[in-house]
């Protein structure tokens, strides 16, 4: 995306750190975004780790939402599933990946509030969030997670180990 730009909160990018998927009250992992200027939401960039790794991304969803109230989104705009292949051939064995929703034509409006979610499913440490270790890095207080789509959004922030923490998760538009 040349002429776009990456809506971010993760200041330090990847540290390495992550939840493992044991818990039930954090099953989708999402950041909140304002939109500043009408525009179209061209992708998401998130983090999976390398195969070599005791930790595992098999699959996973993402739900993008527009309006906001209470700590919860309101409307659900677009969900799709997709499971994680890595090739080999072409070296690419985990880090920053770029999820392309160029063909879904998602306009976001000028002023509207956004929240994109990641449902990470594996084994191990599969919800990154760059805690700040090597950068200034603050929390941004618009990182947010849930156990399921029904309930409120918790901040990341109100986890006492991730109290400066925002997820790896970005908005390409």
């Amino acid at each position: 995306n040349i002429f776009g730009q990456v809506i971010r909160y993760d200041e330090g990018g990847y540290e390495g750190i992550a939840f493992n998927d044991v818990y039930s009250s954090l099953q989708w992992a999402g950041i909140k975004i304002v939109a500043q200027d009408s525009m179209m939401l061209t992708g998401i960039q998130t983090v999976f780790p390398p195969t070599s790794w005791s930790w595992d991304v098999n699959d996973y969803s993402v739900k993008i939402w527009e309006g906001w109230s209470q700590n919860k989104p309101l409307e659900l705009l677009f969900q799709f599933s997709e499971n994680v292949i890595w090739n080999p051939d072409s070296y690419r064995d985990g880090g920053w990946v770029f999820i392309s929703l160029v063909g879904e034509q998602i306009y976001l409006n000028k002023g509207e509030t956004y929240y994109i979610e990641i449902n990470y499913n594996g084994e191990g440490g599969v919800y990154p969030f760059d805690k700040g270790i090597y950068s200034n890095s603050m929390s941004s207080n618009m990182s947010y997670f849930r156990g399921n789509s029904n309930e409120s959004c918790s901040p990341l922030s109100s986890i006492s180990s991730a109290s400066n923490a925002d997820w790896n998760i970005r908005a390409v538009v």
